[in-house]
């Protein structure tokens, strides 16, 4: 007999609460716990609560069966069972390994609808499995659409889908592996000091002054591509410069201040309070941010596309090294350096891209890449250091995350606060698609294809982006503590990728178990009433930003099960696939996996969700 998991709905407790409207956004959704329940697994046909039995709650039955099991009779799929209950909308029955290759699944009342989800727990590789099925009946499901949110006038209030131009994430997968692959970090050397300044204090740019830079991001140390750059302006934090080649009809003056005022007082204190400070290798107390036309030139032989920007670890290196820590990088700019996308209306340097366009990302980039600065800081420079660049899936997880950050901090929002779109004001939704906007249509790449894409796949794509910041994100919500707190630690931890997750998250079984959970909850979380909180998404109603930007649903890729077919998928590690199948009353489905032949390997779990 199979182990289950039996998980339904669960008391929820206080949760974090915003001053907008409250009772309004409470309608139509379910109160949020801020503390995930427990959940036992058992070895015997039952389990119920006390409470339960007192209130006569259905209790759910779904019992592995061999190939020799005899039959019950049409419509039972040929499992013989002592009993046969019904699972209540939103319970789940988990199975893994070996006790997933037959699950029984039986209905007590009429157009029973449930999704199994396949998920692979593996660290890597692809597993190849095989479903079969019997009994099953139509499924009408996902739920349709709710309507959008309108303004006082009754207008629609867009959350704006890509524009013509689309985001180009490629480079910074390439920039993260040249990182990890050229630059001669010799780990095991301690830094003397951490985050070292240079011998002596810089001096201070002036606004005017010419500026020579290595703007090369396809080799770390060789083959640099000088640009001159003239200072545009300067604060208490940045230096801002502009490529003196750049196309005409671009950023002026004004606009320059203000990325480095709004760097100063937004991107450097939220980037400090949960990742922490940068270096100041050439000792002037700023990060030089420099618009360049190189940036365009990057993306110019890929059609409605652009590169919004980039930081390169080699800047950080000594063009000469003394000796350990750091090994020599002749074309490292001996600086903290960010590389900017620069307008180009008539697309003299690239593919063409209004000054308004440009203007709208721009800060959004500054905070990306200035993760990246931070994390490269603290694992090269930083007291522990040097230790091994990040790798590039979590990298850009946090880097995601400083995005939805600077969200959360222009709109007032929090965290835990499962934001519908519904629930926005004008001032929210302009925060949502200044900041946070890219991170959701990431997203939606990786749920076009769940099986084939992982929150922590080494190859990382758009898709892999998109599930590694919303994998990340459910995990601080479900660790439950002060996110700063949390993403601190990941940056400053000696370990990398997963196993630096479980070290802050309690284990790597803890880490692949969640990703199982954060699975089932990509189908159910905002659509399957009862849910338990173990699979929500404590901060985002995912589903209702889709919705608003009038995008065709439902969201999330599904095969839907008809009777006897065979259907074979493969499964990366940290990948699902979502089967959903309906029951007719007093009838039993039974579905059957295989890998290879065999039964299914233990790292891939299935889990039955009632959903109708």
């Amino acid at each position: 007999m199979a182990s289950r998991t039996v998980s339904g709905p669960a008391p929820k407790g206080p949760v974090p609460t915003r001053t907008v409207d409250l009772e309004r956004f409470r309608q139509g959704s379910r109160t949020r716990a801020g503390a995930i329940s427990a959940w036992a697994m058992y070895s015997n046909p039952f389990y119920a609560s006390p409470a339960s039995l007192v209130v006569q709650l259905f209790v759910l039955l779904l019992l592995g069966c061999d190939s020799s099991s005899s039959g019950l009779g049409p419509g039972t799929g040929g499992c013989k069972l002592a009993e046969v209950a019904g699972l209540s909308v939103g319970e789940t029955a988990r199975f893994q390994g070996a006790s997933a290759r037959t699950i029984c699944v039986s209905a007590t009342e009429p157009g029973e609808e449930y999704v199994m989800v396949t998920t692979s727990l593996a660290e890597s590789g692809l597993t190849r499995l095989t479903i079969e099925n019997e009994g099953v009946a139509p499924v009408v499901g996902p739920p349709l659409p709710s309507p959008g949110p309108h303004d006082a006038e009754g207008q629609p209030l867009p959350f704006r889908e890509l524009d013509a131009l689309r985001s180009n994430d490629r480079l910074h997968s390439a920039l993260r592996e040249l990182e990890r692959r050229q630059l001669p970090v010799m780990v095991g050397e301690p830094s003397a000091t951490g985050l070292r300044p240079a011998p002596s204090p810089g001096a201070t740019a002036s606004v005017g002054d010419l500026m020579t830079f290595n703007s090369q991001s396809k080799s770390a140390c060789e083959d640099p591509k000088l640009a001159t750059g003239r200072v545009e302006a300067v604060s208490d934090r940045a230096i801002v410069v502009a490529d003196t080649t750049n196309p005409t009809g671009g950023f002026m003056l004004a606009d320059f201040q203000h990325f480095a005022s709004t760097f100063d007082t937004l991107v450097v204190p939220l980037a400090a309070e949960h990742f922490g400070a940068a270096s100041d290798i050439d000792a002037n107390n700023r990060v030089i941010i420099f618009f360049t036309k190189q940036v365009n030139a990057l993306s110019a032989d890929v059609d409605d596309s652009f590169t919004a920007g980039f930081f390169f670890s080699r800047d950080l290196f000594p063009r000469v090294s003394p000796g350990p820590p750091l090994g020599s990088c002749a074309s490292s700019n001996e600086a903290e350096l960010l590389y900017l996308l620069v307008p180009d209306p008539t697309g003299l340097a690239g593919n063409r891209i209004a000054t308004e366009d440009v203007a709208r990302f721009t800060v959004v980039t500054i905070g990306h890449e200035y993760q990246h600065l931070v994390n490269a800081s603290q694992r090269l420079l930083g007291p522990s250091g040097p230790r091994q660049f990040e790798e590039s899936w979590l990298n850009e997880a946090l880097s995601h995350t400083m995005e939805e950050l600077l969200f959360y901090e222009s709109s007032g929002l929090s965290p835990r606060d499962d934001i519908h779109f519904q629930d926005l004001g004008q001032g929210e939704v302009d925060a949502l698609n200044e900041f946070q906007r890219l991170n959701f249509f990431r997203f939606l790449e990786f749920l076009k294809s769940p099986a084939l894409n992982s929150p922590y796949d080494a190859e990382v794509s758009i898709a892999t982006r998109g599930a590694a910041w919303n994998f990340l994100r459910y995990s601080a919500d479900r660790w439950g503590g002060d996110d700063a707190v949390l993403f601190r630690q990941l940056v400053s931890s000696p370990s990398t990728g997963l196993q630096n997750l479980a070290g802050a998250l309690g284990g790597l079984s803890v880490v692949l178990d969640w990703v199982g959970d954060w699975s089932v909850g990509l189908y159910g979380d905002n659509r399957v009433p009862g849910l338990s909180p173990r699979f929500q998404d404590l901060s985002w109603n995912s589903f209702s930003l889709f919705e608003s930007a009038a995008l065709s649903g439902p969201y999330i890729a599904t095969s839907k099960l008809a009777p006897n077919p065979l259907l074979v998928r493969q499964l990366t590690g940290g990948g699902s696939w979502y089967y959903r199948f309906g029951l007719e009353q007093g009838t039993v489905a039974r579905l059957t996996l295989s890998s290879d032949g065999g039964a299914p390997p233990p790292s891939v779990r299935a889990t039955v969700l009632r959903t109708r």
